[in-house]
């Protein structure tokens, strides 16, 4: 993460495609806690996983315009969390 982005956390749940990260990031869904929905370089509609699907050119346009809060590159794809999780995190709520 970058710089400004306190008072909250920043839950990150990773792992490969079908391992329940998803099913995780419910289970630890409270109140207090905001959901951030990811997008990922896969074309949409596949299932598996709860994402916007992005380009990947979209991706690195993006990326280069700081548009994300986090992002990671895993088996080929992007995966991001948008930048829009950072003033979450500034009103003290976690994020995941």
């Amino acid at each position: 993460m970058t710089g400004g982005m306190t008072g909250g956390r920043f839950i990150a749940v990773v792992g490969p495609s079908g391992v329940g990260k998803d099913s995780i990031m419910t289970a630890l869904a409270n109140p207090q806690m905001r959901l951030v929905r990811r997008a990922i370089t896969r074309a949409p509609g596949l299932g598996g996983e709860d994402y916007d699907a992005i380009t990947p050119a979209d991706f690195d346009k993006a990326t280069e315009a700081g548009a994300f809060c986090l992002h990671w590159s895993a088996h080929g794809l992007h995966t991001v969390s948008p930048r829009r999780c950072a003033g979450i995190l500034r009103r003290g709520r976690t994020v995941s």
